[in-house]
């Protein structure tokens, strides 16, 4: 029955199941992966500026009841940064982003480009890898046994009597991250 106003549409789809010629199906598959692939940055990165903001916030709050001798506070806020960092360890590869020339002690080297998501392209082997969490190390499974752990590391060269930045750094420090 037709009453005025209203109106119904009927919408059919039809579907072949059969995959065009010329490899369309294979484009539709890297499509798909490429739309996952930006879709799983966008979700770390997105992740990864939350939590950022939230310890900052907690950091900031265990600060001041830390200066107002309100421990409790203090105590409860420096438990929720841990929180953030345990439920981030997993996701968060932010620290290892970035393009990386490892020189071995064989004197090989390897360019890994790391992203946020912690996927790792590998330029000498054309190979896509991704970071991983076991235990309380990051690793990187190359798979037949080969494993590498990844460990972020701070260098520092150290000035002394004011000569930064012209002259010569007496000493070069290498430091590990103590939180992997």
């Amino acid at each position: 029955m037709w009453r005025s106003g209203s109106c119904v549409l009927v919408f059919v789809l039809a579907v072949n199941s059969t995959p065009p010629p010329g490899g369309a199906a294979a484009g539709r598959e890297d499509k798909v992966a490429q739309i996952k692939d930006a879709c799983d940055g966008e979700i770390a990165k997105a992740v990864h500026d939350i939590r950022e903001r939230y310890t900052k916030k907690f950091a900031e709050l265990e600060s001041n009841a830390t200066r107002a001798g309100d421990l409790t506070t203090a105590a409860a806020a420096r438990d929720q940064l841990k929180v953030i960092h345990e439920r981030g360890g997993a996701l968060d590869w932010s620290r290892f982003e970035g393009t990386w020339a490892v020189r071995y002690d064989n004197d090989a080297v390897h360019t890994y480009r790391i992203g946020i998501d912690g996927r790792v392209e590998f330029a000498e082997e054309k190979a896509t890898l991704k970071l991983e969490r076991r235990g309380t190390d990051v690793i990187l499974d190359f798979g037949g046994g080969k494993v590498e752990r990844i460990r972020p590391v701070l260098e520092t060269d150290m000035f002394k009597d004011g000569t930064y930045p012209a002259g010569s750094p007496k000493n070069r420090g290498k430091g590990m991250s103590s939180t992997n």
